[in-house]
Order: structure tokens, then sequence, then C-alpha cells
């Protein structure tokens, strides 16, 4: 009989080699992650106290609030709508529930506050701005180029009116005003003369509305749409030869490059 060797394998000589932790945790790397845990630590407590000295400390009383973009709301009126009152911390002051109070008021478009320490407040207003005023059931208010309807502070305003919304009631809300304020937007940047001239928009439907000049009083008939069309239609007939044509009732301005005249 013929005697054998052991056969080992690779894998049986490696079990024989001791295991060796390529980086042992040494006493000075322990250390290191002590002395980052501590540091970390103390910056915490740092913030915090830091945090409590500024919301506590009255160097830091607010005195002042100064307002901008406010053209239609007094700087005193959106300091009391703000809920702040002079005297807080202006650390402590909760300014998120400030601004929610401020752009809660459908005046008020958008709002932003800034701190200015060591005893101011900056409120940066956007304001709506009317293009025409509604006449609703409980007074005049404004309608801005969003189509919201908002109430308006105690200020002459020298806009058409716009009658008739129960003609738009029905509409939702999202597009009630959206042709008209479309219309007021295209006479406003294109036709601005004829904009002044223009008393009342009476609404006939979402689409149409009577249109009653100053003066005269003349009554236009129009679409909600294509105003400059319109208008350029209107000037020329006003600029035409109309001698011996009664005094219209109305005019039609409706269909498309054409005046209709009514004398009943």
């Amino acid at each position: 009989m013929h005697s054998h060797r052991p056969i080992y394998s690779r894998t049986q000589e490696l079990d024989r080699i001791p295991y060796e932790d390529p980086e042992p945790r040494s006493p000075v790397r322990i250390l290191r992650w002590i002395v980052v845990m501590a540091l970390v630590g103390l910056l915490l407590f740092g913030i915090q106290n830091a945090y409590s000295a500024l919301t506590e400390s009255d160097l830091f009383r607010l005195e002042r609030i100064t307002v901008t973009g406010n053209r239609l709301l007094k700087e005193s009126e959106v300091a009391a709508r703000s809920g702040l009152k002079i005297g807080v911390n202006l650390f402590a002051a909760d300014l998120n529930a400030a601004t929610e109070r401020l752009s809660a008021d459908p005046a008020i478009k958008d709002a932003l506050l800034l701190r200015q320490p060591p005893g101011g407040l900056l409120i940066e207003l956007q304001e709506r701005q009317p293009l025409a005023l509604a006449a609703m059931s409980d007074g005049l208010y404004g309608l801005d180029g969003d189509g919201v309807l908002f109430p308006l502070p105690q200020s002459p305003f020298d806009l058409p009116i716009v009658t008739g919304i129960e003609a738009v009631v029905d509409t939702p809300v999202a597009h009630r005003f959206i042709h008209l304020v479309a219309f007021l937007d295209q006479l406003r940047e294109n036709a601005p003369a004829f904009l002044e001239e223009v008393s009342e928009v009476h609404l006939v439907s979402a689409t149409e509305a009577r249109v009653f000049l100053v003066g005269d009083g003349l009554t236009l008939l129009m679409r909600l749409e294509d105003a400059v069309e319109q208008v350029r239609c209107f000037d020329a007939f006003v600029k035409a030869e109309t001698h011996g044509i009664p005094t219209p009732a109305y005019v039609d301005l409706r269909f498309s490059n054409q005046v209709v005249v009514g004398t009943g």
C-alpha cells in the first residue's frame, strides 16, 4: 500500500493565519471620537443657551415696525393686523403666525416679515390693486387682476364701477371674472383714454357687458374679449360723418368689424 501525504487546501492555510484588524481601535482613535462628541455637545448646548439669551434679553425689544409696499393700507393698520406689539422680544415674536394673519387679509396679496436687530421689524407688503370697483349688496369692493374681490379702505378711487354681479354668481369662482379682468387689462394697456371715459361696466353675462360712458351717458354693448378691436371700431364710428343720424340709444360693438347703432 502506498502512503499518501495529507493534502491541505488554500482555504485551510488561510484558516491557520490569525485574523488581524486592519484598523485596530487604538486609544488615540477612541479619544478622538470622545473629543468630537464632546465638541458637538458643547455646540448644541451653546446654541440653546445663545437662543435663550436672544429671546430673553432686553437688548432686543421691538421698538419700531416699518412697512413698505403699502398704498391702500396705513402703516398703523398693517402693524395692528400683524398682531405684533411694541415691547415684545424681537426673537421671541412668532413671525410665521404674523405672516399668516397678514396674508389672510383679502386686501393683502403677499407679506414678508424681516427682523432688523436690535429693535426693528420690516414688513414688506404686496397689496391687491383694484382694476375696478364692484358694486355688491353691502357696498363697493375692489376687483384686482386676479379676479379677487376685497374690501377697500376709505379712499377715493377714480375707477369704473362694475354692476350686474348677480349675472355671474352661478359661474365657478375661478372663472367668474376672468373675462372681465382680461377686458379691463387690455383697455388699461392699449386704450387708456377710452378707459378713462368708462363710468360703469354692467355685466350681462360672464362674457358680455353694457359699458356706460361719462358725459352723454352713451351705452355700448361689448364683448369681454378683443377689447382693442371694439374700441377701434367705436373710434372710427365717432370720427365718421354722422350728420342727420339721431342720437343713438346704444352702439353695439359685439360683431367683428361692425358697428350697429340702435336708435330706439
